[in-house]
């Protein structure tokens, strides 16, 4: 057994591991990195570059091995919250993107989350630019200051945002409430 954060795990359980990055595609590069410049300050990491699909180097072969031969051109771009996490993104030019319908009972991604304390401030924003909110802005709980609402980046692609941290948020549910002798 070993404490991790002052719990007790089992010695076979493996530390948690970092998260690194989430890949979405849309339809316009060039405008989602500019969304998401503005809405969440995320820094551009790698400017966009396109791969063709009769290129021999690495990120090629593990496109076709990942998406399927016929996919043509991609168009990919690297950005970064503020905590190091990516937003990768995929255009595929020449080709028709259906609309993200979000599917809850489908093994997918079902949204990422993003943390701004100004959750507010967010919404005006997202629906200023073409998004739409799915939720109104809820606590989670009347004695904590957590809040987190559902919108849709103006792609059609579903997230969350959090005032809080995800772990600091979540720990609501984590421990009993401590009984004050009543």
């Amino acid at each position: 057994q070993r404490r991790v954060h002052g719990i007790i795990m089992e010695a076979k359980t493996p530390f948690p591991r970092p998260f690194s990055h989430i890949a979405i595609t849309v339809p316009s590069l060039d405008k989602a990195i500019k969304w998401y410049q503005e809405i969440f300050g995320c820094y551009l990491l790698t400017p966009p570059f396109s791969i063709k699909e009769d290129s021999s180097n690495p990120v090629c072969q593990t496109s076709i091995e990942t998406l399927g031969k016929g996919f043509g051109e991609i168009r990919i771009a690297c950005m970064s919250t503020a905590n190091g996490i990516g937003l990768e993104m995929f255009e595929f030019p020449g080709k028709e993107i259906p609309a993200f319908k979000h599917d809850p009972f489908k093994t997918s991604v079902a949204h990422f989350a993003l943390q701004d304390p100004d959750i507010e401030g967010v919404v005006k924003k997202v629906l200023a630019t073409g998004g739409k909110q799915i939720t109104p802005i809820r606590e989670l709980s009347p004695d904590k200051p957590f809040k987190f609402v559902f919108l849709q980046d103006p792609f059609g692609l579903p997230f969350e945002v959090y005032t809080h941290s995800f772990d600091l948020t979540m720990s609501v549910w984590a421990y009993p409430k401590p009984s004050l002798g009543q």
